[in-house]
């Protein structure tokens, strides 16, 4: 996957990529570069372009969990859209994660 700097990028596509970095498609990994994918995002925010987002966060869980990149994305807008429609999550399994936690796929299946 090829990476690009951001030094020449101009205020507004700065703010965007901090935003696709660390907000939309968040990772652990270098957040001063852009893969071809937060480029593709780039391009459809500057352009007004419709961005398939559940199908982009859904496709970023997956690489993250094939990544061993521990971090489960998305944790708070999941809590609050399962409280928003009310999931009774009564019996669920609950596990208090540590830094060394790895999602697997079980968990997003």
């Amino acid at each position: 996957m090829k990476s690009f700097g951001v030094g020449k990028l101009a205020i507004t596509p700065r703010i965007l990529k901090l935003l696709i970095v660390w907000i939309l498609t968040p990772r652990n990994s270098n957040h001063a570069t852009l893969t071809e994918e937060d480029l593709m995002l780039l391009y459809c925010l500057v352009n007004k372009v419709k961005v398939a987002w559940v199908f982009t966060m859904k496709d970023h869980m997956f690489k993250a969990q094939k990544l061993n990149d521990s971090k489960l994305s998305y944790v708070i807008l999941i809590s609050i859209m399962l409280e928003f429609f009310e999931v009774d999550l009564v019996d669920e399994y609950a596990e208090n994660l540590k830094a060394t936690s790895e999602i697997n796929q079980s968990m997003l299946n």
